[in-house]
């Protein structure tokens, strides 16, 4: 009996931990987004901030960036077999 429910702990304090990854490495995506916007927030000369759309284009290169690097690096932790 008590076997059994230490698997079972186990197993969610497993799940938990794979939780708490894929949580991290999507911070990590959105801290680098957040990175990329400061270097352009710094007000230095551009020559971008006189285009219509370059703030659509950079906000739109921002986030598919991250959620493509949060697409590879979760199927380079399904490959590994760590999630």
């Amino acid at each position: 009996m008590e076997d059994s429910i230490a698997v079972n702990l186990s197993s969610r304090r497993l799940e938990v931990s794979r939780l708490e990854l894929l949580l991290q490495v999507g911070t990590f995506c959105t801290a680098l987004g957040a990175l990329i916007a400061g270097i352009f927030g710094m007000n230095l000369k551009s020559y971008l901030e006189e285009h219509v759309f370059a703030f659509w284009l950079t906000t739109a290169g921002i986030i598919f960036g991250a959620i493509f690097l949060f697409v590879l690096m979760y199927s380079y932790l399904k490959n590994r077999k760590i999630l």
